[in-house]
Parts: C-alpha cells; structure tokens; sequence
C-alpha cells in the first residue's frame, strides 16, 4: 500500500478538475495505489461523473471555494461560478461520502448585511463537513487593489501592503483592512466571526 510510504496526500492544485479529461486520467492512475487525498475544486466543473471517479481513486475530501452565497457578491468578483453550483457540489459529496470544506469570504467587494446573511444561510442550509470564514484582503496588482472605487472597496494600501508581510496572515487576518460603503472594517471582523461561530 502506498506510494512510497505515503498512504495519503494533499494536491495543492488551486483547481484539480479544471481539465474533466485529464483529471478522470490521473484518478484511473492513482486507483490502484489505494492511496488517499484530498484537492481543491471549481463546483462549476464538479458533476457526478468526475465526483465518482475521484472517490474511487481515493479521494475522501475537496475544498470549494463557495467565497459568498450571494450570487450578486460572486457575480461582482467573476468568480464565474453560481450559487447553484457550489450547492450541486456540495450535494454530489454528500451522496458519494466525500468530505466538502467550503471556503467563504467576508468583506468582498460591494458587501452588506444582506449579502453576508446569503453566505451564512448558505453555510447553515447545505451543512458542509468544514468551511472557512477569511476576510477579504486584496493583493497588489489585483483588479480590486487597483480599482478599489469600482469595487466599492476602502483600504489604505500601505497597511494592507504590510499586514501580508507581517507573520499573521495564515488563513487571512484576524483584523479586517477593508471596508465597503455598507461595512466598517470593525463591522466585517464582527460579521465574521458570528458565522465563525
């Protein structure tokens, strides 16, 4: 058993099934090795099929980057995926036993109470296994960091700049650096934390 003594691994590939082919392809291959992994996936190109064949090679968990249950906040970033599809997903691993760890976001761009409520409905209706709550933090030469007006997005870049250098960033900060004309910084840590708990 195992791949150089390894049983099980983590494919950090921000996007395993983004090729359908090449991915029903590597699961034919790591099958027979009886090893177990988990991946990241797009649920705009997640179906029963590739779900399938991602269980019989030994997956036992993806991650989703859900971001919001807002289909205007996902809409807003091009995320190019639907709340609709990030629920489909969520219910192919449900079905086949595989673990989903959706990954959502507060504070993204022209966020309110409103639409931080979607994301926490959406979190509270589909049960997934774990998720993740992080604070949008806008990285340099990113549309949101150049155009931060049309992204109804505040922030003082020089702040932002040194909080991703500072040692506290694994999973996002704790502090928000950003608001919207809906939010106050103080208000998204808030908001995030109550999902959180």
């Amino acid at each position: 058993n195992g791949l150089y003594g390894y049983e099980a691994f983590m494919l950090w590939d921000d996007e395993f099934n983004l090729n359908k082919k090449r991915t029903l392809k590597l699961c034919a291959s790591l099958k027979p090795l009886q090893i177990k992994f988990r991946c990241f996936i797009r649920s705009n190109l997640f179906d029963a099929e590739l779900a399938q064949a991602m269980k019989e090679a030994g997956c036992v968990e993806v991650g989703c980057g859900v971001e919001s249950g807002s289909q205007r906040i996902l809409d807003t970033i091009g995320k190019r995926t639907t709340v609709e599809q990030n629920t489909q997903a969520r219910n192919i691993c449900r079905m086949l036993g595989i673990r989903f760890k959706a990954f959502t976001i507060v504070g993204l761009p022209g966020e309110t109470e409103e639409s931080v409520e979607e994301s926490r409905e959406w979190i509270r209706k589909n049960e997934p296994d774990d998720f993740d709550v992080t604070i949008n933090t806008p990285y340099p030469s990113s549309p949101q960091w150049e155009q931060s007006e049309k992204y109804d997005l505040v922030f003082d870049k020089e702040k932002l700049r040194q909080s991703l250098y500072d040692g506290s960033y694994y999973k996002g900060p704790s502090r928000s650096l950003v608001s919207t004309s809906h939010l106050t910084s103080e208000r998204i840590v808030q908001l995030r934390n109550e999902i959180e708990d």
